[in-house]
């Protein structure tokens, strides 16, 4: 009998996608995450959800549970699921290991995906292109960028940290420096400030095991959220372009990586191709490179039980992929921006009129499973609880301040009256 894995972060369409993948093969799942935001996704293929302590707010307690917990279960495995679990992972590496295999490249190697600059430099080494790149570490810094970079630019934490203010931010002109930064502060960890490269997402997924690809997975972004940027919430799988698979497994390399990544692309119209980032764990499109049959946790869960991964016969680059909870925040985020932004308002019209393309018969949902539904059926309505509450609170606040409006100006037009 197999032994236990363990996930360790809950992102919902993550850990539910891995953990179908292993459970069909007869390996038992169980999750764990010390986020009060992450909630148990009640999947038939997690068999226990546990949650721990908070490495912010005792790093002990943290790994004396985690490791208590990995000696009660018997896990030979522990999967990071997400950028928070990977950190937590890395910073407690030397104990962890201990008792269980980590599915990740030993630390200093991580540290050269955490730590942003050092992919770029990697990059550099081996003619990756990548944006032209500053290290700023406080607003007045950021001044100095954009008179270098032009507008726009984008604003991204240098390092990947557990708890962050923001992922990317794309600054269009100096209002939105005074915006974002009205105090010329420092910041407690370094931003880097990078040229906005224009076109598309393109993630090159790839499996890599002594220093040789063994699976190789394609998709692009065709919608985001939120809808100015972000992680996808509509997909396509694609054949991997020759040249974005080269330069992928180029930089791994470079970066003595072993084990799962998905390096990020920007490709414009020209085909002209633009590193973003490396991710080094599971990502959040990874249930449809497992629909087209390239199931990555498996493949990795072979070659660290020192099994060869075969590949399937009935692989298909055919797919496109939906994040439901996802798509509906990004369509009431276009609803909201379409209310004052003349090309809000395009793209909103545009989207419902080809609103139909997005739920097709050959349209994989990240989470949906007759056979599995919870996990789908308790993310929608968590996503539509939270837009009802957004919208009451923004209803809240225009009936008050209109309430507000007009008592002013009975009191305006009383005052008037009585000085007449």
């Amino acid at each position: 009998m197999n032994s236990p894995v363990l996930i360790l972060g809950c992102v919902t369409r993550i850990a539910v996608a891995v953990a179908r993948s292993l459970n069909r093969r007869g390996i038992p799942v169980e999750v764990a995450t010390f986020s009060a935001q992450e909630i148990n996704p009640r999947s038939r293929a997690i068999r226990r959800f546990f949650r721990l302590p908070n490495p912010d707010d005792s790093a002990r307690d943290f790994i004396l549970s985690l490791t208590e917990l990995i000696h009660r279960q018997r896990y030979d495995l522990i999967i990071p699921g997400n950028d928070v679990a990977f950190t937590a992972l890395v910073e407690n590496h030397a104990e962890i290991s201990e008792s269980v295999k980590i599915a990740s490249p030993p630390p200093h190697v991580i540290e050269r995906v955490l730590d942003k600059s050092l992919t770029i430099e990697a990059a550099q080494r081996c003619n990756v292109p990548s944006p032209l790149t500053r290290v700023v570490s406080n607003a007045a810094q950021i001044r100095d960028a954009a008179e270098e970079l032009g507008f726009p630019f984008v604003l991204k934490p240098a390092r990947k940290m557990r708890t962050e203010d923001f992922k990317v931010l794309t600054i269009h002109d100096a209002s939105q420096i005074q915006q974002h930064f009205p105090a010329n502060q420092a910041f407690a960890s370094p931003l880097l400030a990078q040229e906005y490269c224009p076109g598309v997402g393109v993630g090159v997924e790839v499996l890599i095991h002594n220093v040789e690809c063994v699976t190789a997975f394609q998709h692009q972004r065709e919608k985001e959220f939120p809808y100015g940027g972000g992680v996808s919430v509509v997909a396509r799988a694609q054949q991997p372009d020759p040249t974005l698979l080269e330069k992928s497994i180029s930089l791994l390399r470079e970066l003595e990586w072993d084990g799962i990544a998905m390096v990020e692309f920007r490709v414009d119209e020209q085909g002209n191709a633009s590193l973003m980032e490396v991710n080094g764990r599971f990502w959040g499109t990874v249930s449809l490179p497992i629909a087209c049959e390239f199931d990555f946790p498996y493949h990795q869960w072979q070659l660290l039980h020192g099994q060869s991964p075969v590949p399937s016969s009935a692989a298909t680059f055919n797919k496109k992929w939906r994040w439901t909870a996802g798509y509906l925040r990004r369509m009431y985020g276009l609803v909201l921006a379409a209310a004052t932004t003349p090309r809000a308002r395009r793209q909103l019209r545009s989207e419902i009129e080809n609103m139909s393309l997005d739920f097709g018969e050959n349209v994989h949902d990240s989470l949906w499973s007759s056979s599995d539904p919870l996990p789908a059926i308790l993310e929608f309505f968590d996503a539509l609880k939270d837009i009802l509450v957004s919208a009451g609170r923004s209803l809240f606040r225009t009936l008050f301040q209109s309430r507000h409006r007009v008592e002013t100006k009975v009191r305006q037009a009383r005052t008037v009256k009585s000085t007449s």
